[in-house]
């Protein structure tokens, strides 16, 4: 077995932990998806540094850009090296790489991965989402999570509601292009999972996840019909339009009886089942401003502070790799935020200019409507993050890498055989 075939295996690993196991391990120390990620690299940067060597060093402009981002990070933590973070600092290199190890390890033959493990996650965490508010039981996390996370509200196959809210969103956003565009199978079984999702995402708890899958749909039916309209190969599904209006009668009719009465949270409360998983539910679905709301706009006030007291620290390199929990104790909970604090106004710019880069050659590749759904997955992490900081973990990276991969590796032939065998 060659290296290639043994990175594919190790990358596909690496998917099924980022889903499944998004959370430091038992049987494993620290977080299996590190792990994986490191030995996949150690098979595919001996040849991405000889390839830079053969072009003269002369690097692509995503790789420079990524280089840049780097540089920032290593000064942002010598210069901060009195309030940085060890720790931190070893998140903020391993979300770089995962970008790198990502890219490198997709190609046209294995793309269809990132569908296949999505699929089998969305319908296995929704059924144990389901199963959790009924019973506040069967939690994986239990056995596979080292520590001991409290586990009181349904978080599916992760150890809490935040990851498993962006998963959700992240899977969805997914499935979501795929349900819209014709060129792309949806089957069946596909619908039920969706419909499966989307329920586990009503009563994941997650404010983020529901908010970030919302903003997606909403900017995804009219981007489908413009774009239908000016490229064949993104004629909508016609089922799409029946679904859609499905969900959206189920959403008006669920809001308008959840504001008339919480009869369905007070029943399940009432069988007998010690549930605190459906008090919180109950809770955020009637209080917005809550403890958890006040400690967002508490950090983001700090923030605005250090702002105004010290403006030359964020035009240069940023405060460093886990200054502001130092400094106030405290996660930024807004990865856009603590981006900006974190890398300063040029390491800010880098990242969107990364971003954005990746994002306009996707969506003008001769390959686009098949990117839709990855590029959706991605979009939606990009507005969990307003709300939480994820950013230093691997689920934007891996799907910001794998699209990356598909539009600047452009490889003509490569998309006509893979279209080809896929029936389109």
């Amino acid at each position: 077995m060659n290296l290639i075939k043994i990175n594919r295996i190790i990358f596909f690993l690496f998917l099924c932990s980022i889903f499944f196991l998004y959370y430091q391990t038992r049987f494993f120390p620290g977080s299996l998806h590190s792990w994986l990620m490191i030995a996949g690299l150690l098979i595919t940067l001996p040849s991405v540094i000889k390839r830079c060597h053969d072009s003269h060093w002369v690097l692509p402009l995503d790789y420079a850009l990524v280089v840049g981002l780097i540089l920032i990070i290593v000064l942002g933590f010598v210069i901060n090296f009195r309030t940085a973070n060890w720790a931190n600092f070893q998140a903020y290199i391993l979300m770089i790489l995962t970008y790198i190890y990502a890219k490198e390890s997709t190609d046209y033959s294995n793309f269809r991965l990132i569908g296949l493990v999505i699929r089998a996650f969305v319908f296995i965490n929704a059924t144990l989402v389901i199963l959790q508010t009924a019973t506040g039981s069967y939690f994986p996390a239990r056995y596979l999570a080292s520590g001991d996370p409290p586990l009181l509200i349904a978080c599916g196959v992760s150890d809490g509601p935040t990851k498993n809210g962006f998963l959700i969103s992240f899977s969805l956003s997914y499935m979501l292009g795929c349900l819209i565009f014709k060129k792309l199978k949806f089957s069946k079984l596909d619908y039920f999972t969706f419909f499966l999702g989307l329920l586990s995402l009503a009563l994941s708890a997650s404010r983020a996840g529901i908010i970030s899958f919302a903003l997606v749909f909403i900017m995804a039916v009219p981007f489908g019909v413009i774009r239908s309209r000016l490229d064949s190969s993104y004629e909508i599904r016609r089922s799409f339009w029946v679904f859609t209006a499905s969900i959206l009668f189920f959403v008006v009719g669920s809001v308008i009886y959840f504001a008339l009465s919480f009869g369905i949270l007070y029943e399940l409360r009432g069988s007998g089942v010690d549930n605190y998983g459906l008090a919180v539910l109950e809770h955020k679905s009637t209080v917005f401003m809550d403890s958890s709301m006040g400690e967002r706009f508490g950090t983001l006030s700090y923030f605005l502070n250090l702002l105004k007291e010290s403006p030359l620290s964020f035009l240069s390199v940023g405060y460093g790799s886990g200054s502001f929990i130092t400094l106030y104790g405290l996660n930024m909970h807004n990865s856009w935020v603590e981006l900006f604090f974190t890398l300063g106004i040029y390491g800010f710019i880098l990242f969107l200019t990364l971003t954005f880069y990746v994002f306009y050659k996707a969506l003008s590749s001769s390959f686009s409507v098949r990117l839709i759904p990855l590029l959706f997955s991605v979009l939606s992490i990009m507005i969990f993050m307003l709300a939480h900081d994820v950013v230093r973990g691997r689920i934007f990276w891996t799907g910001l890498g794998m699209l990356g991969a598909l539009s600047l590796s452009f490889d003509p032939k490569a998309i006509k055989d893979y279209c080809r065998l896929q029936g389109a």
